[in-house]
């Protein structure tokens, strides 16, 4: 899976649940390499046993359930995915139809397609790893690296 050579963002509690980390780099599910990361949901849901992935530099196993598909409708889950690939800190176009700067990012400088690299002074690379900073946070005021 050379295509998603910086990981996965897990986006789906379950997914947590059984294993899987932001930033994990699927190597193989069943053993087998999915070539496509279109491919991985259906490999995962449909009979996986388990899922190879690299983590910090370390191989490692991560077990499926057997039960993972009742799981999932169990919970009813409303998000579309399960996870997605990771995708760089850049900043995104603003509301233009309302012409709306409703976190106040414009005002302060940031503009589109900037690079985030860092918030109070917490290096981040992806969006996720943004998001969940931004997430971690009480206040919400920010310091911006770019």
């Amino acid at each position: 899976m050379s295509s998603i050579r910086d990981g996965v963002a897990v986006t789906d509690s379950l997914m947590s649940d059984i294993g899987l980390r932001s930033g994990d780099k699927i190597l193989a599910v069943n053993g087998e390499p999915v070539p496509y990361f279109e491919d991985l949901a259906a490999k995962i849901l449909i009979g996986s046993e388990t899922i190879d992935v690299e983590r910090d530099g370390k191989k490692m196993t991560v077990t499926v359930p057997v039960n993972l598909i009742g799981k999932l409708v169990e919970s009813r889950r409303k998000k579309a995915y399960m996870f997605m690939e990771r995708v760089p800190s850049y900043v995104g176009e603003y509301d233009k139809k309302f012409k709306m700067d409703t976190m106040g990012g414009y005002k302060a400088g940031l503009r589109k397609m900037d690079l985030v690299t860092a918030i109070d002074a917490t290096p981040v690379r992806f969006f996720d790893e943004m998001s969940a900073v931004v997430n971690s946070k009480k206040i919400n005021r920010f310091s911006f690296q770019l």
